[in-house]
């Protein structure tokens, strides 16, 4: 081989090493194509492979990796990539096999590589990859064992976060905190919300589920639509980092809310999740209407259906609904009117049944969710209040500061003056009309003065 095409080779491996690490498969794929052009060697191919297969491309990947398979390659990373790869394409016993090769080849390997012409640190690095494997057949159990037999191997925290995994999913949640608090100040500073959560799981506040062996990368799309939030949540260390920042002091109501509102909707996990705060003494009560939303959301909860919350330390039925809002039309203004002379009149229960048999028929104005939330407070059934609450705080965080001054004012009325104070504080003065401005002083007065 000439020298040029040595020097060319590379710097297109170091490109596409660099490409790979960047998650730029596509740019990747091109590169080392382009070295397979030069030179067919296994190591190409192992990144070829890597890239097609991280890029969703399943038979390209395995295209590129059969060659160096048919002619026997004594090669640890190639044949546990070959398992992952065999076991996306549904040949699970295959998979099992190329697995079961892997760990025969790094352990023969491993008694000496530099006899078989290896560099150590290198070979000991594939503890790695046939580890990843593992857990990719979900061999938990396996994957405990190989890190008993392998740790005088170890050259990197994954070796150890992928142990911290292997016991979380196996249901051992502080045996795996205590396994990643080995590693966590080694810039794997995310792994103390790996260990957060996990004590979260043992205490059963959060339902356990799995990991994947992989570190998680939170990139949240911009513009995402609830099936983006969803597909991102779905990996177990995304979850992870969202759990933590839930859970942490200080974290701000309305965006635990959404949080909690996301992950509720999660299928079973989401359901047990919401579940896990209705029972719960430990979290606010707004989040419990938001997992009940979240239900509402997947379809795991009807409008209208009981759920069992404990609110104030006693158990209580409370009844999710979904209310379409609309302007106010003409065909409402009339039942509008009726239900303004009832609740003057402290008819309370009347104006309730008026409203929701309103609302059933057509679409309820956010005036007459209004009169309905302070006809819930009247009859103390605050609950269903702080239900209508969420909804106007929503319209806040969409940027209506109507929605906000709404919201404020109910709950001044319900006699939760802190987050009443918080609602206010998140509206414009400036934006609102002079009606609104009115009614916005008009609440702080209240609140200053109790």
């Amino acid at each position: 081989m000439d020298k040029h095409t040595v020097e060319t080779l590379a710097k297109l491996d170091e490109q596409g090493k660099t490409q790979l690490r960047r998650g730029q498969w596509t740019e990747a794929i091109q590169t080392f194509s382009a070295m397979l052009e030069l030179e067919d060697h296994p190591m190409i191919r192992n990144n070829l492979a890597t890239a097609y297969y991280s890029s969703g491309q399943l038979q390209e990947a395995w295209a590129a990796l059969k060659p160096e398979l048919d002619q026997g390659v004594f090669g640890p990373y190639s044949w546990a990539l070959a398992s992952m790869i065999a076991f996306d394409l549904g040949r699970s016993s295959e998979a099992r096999e190329y697995l079961e090769r892997a760990i025969a080849l790094f352990e023969l390997g491993g008694r000496d590589p530099e006899e078989l012409g290896f560099d150590p640190d290198g070979w000991w690095e594939y503890t790695v990859i046939i580890k990843r494997a593992a857990g990719h057949l979900g061999d938990h159990r396996l994957i405990v064992d190989l890190h008993r037999r392998w740790e005088r191997f170890y050259r990197t925290p994954e070796d150890i976060f992928q142990a911290g995994v292997a016991l979380f999913n196996l249901h051992y949640p502080l045996e795996a905190a205590e396994v990643w608090s080995q590693v966590r100040d080694r810039q794997w500073s995310f792994l103390q919300a790996y260990i957060s959560v996990a004590k979260l799981v043992d205490q059963g506040l959060v339902p356990s589920f799995t990991l994947p062996y992989s570190p998680p990368e939170f990139r949240k799309p911009e513009n995402s639509s609830s099936e983006d939030v969803q597909k991102l949540l779905s990996h177990g260390g995304n979850r992870v980092l969202v759990l933590d920042t839930l859970f942490t002091p200080g974290f701000p109501r309305e965006a635990a809310q959404q949080s909690i509102r996301a992950l509720a909707s999660l299928g079973e996990w989401g359901s047990a999740f919401a579940h896990s705060l209705f029972q719960s003494s430990m979290v606010p009560q707004e989040w419990k209407f938001a997992a009940g939303m979240g239900l509402l959301d997947q379809g795991a909860l009807q409008p209208g259906e009981p759920v069992t919350m404990l609110i104030d330390g006693v158990e209580q039925e409370v009844r999710m609904t979904v209310r379409e809002v609309a302007p106010n039309a003409r065909a409402e203004r009339e039942t509008l009117r009726q239900a303004e002379e009832l609740f003057l009149a402290g008819e309370y229960e009347q104006v309730k049944d008026l409203l929701i048999g309103a609302a059933r028929t057509e679409k309820l104005s956010l005036e007459g969710l209004q009169i309905l939330a302070r006809a819930h407070i009247g009859l103390g059934e605050l609950e269903q209040a702080l239900a209508i609450v969420d909804l106007f705080a929503g319209l806040g965080d969409q940027g209506y500061d109507l929605g906000y001054l709404v919201a404020a004012d109910l709950c001044s009325l319900c006699g939760l003056k802190d987050r009443a104070w918080e609602y206010l504080t998140l509206v414009s003065y400036s934006k609102l009309k002079p009606g609104a401005q009115q009614t916005y002083r008009r609440i702080k007065e209240q609140l200053a003065a109790e």
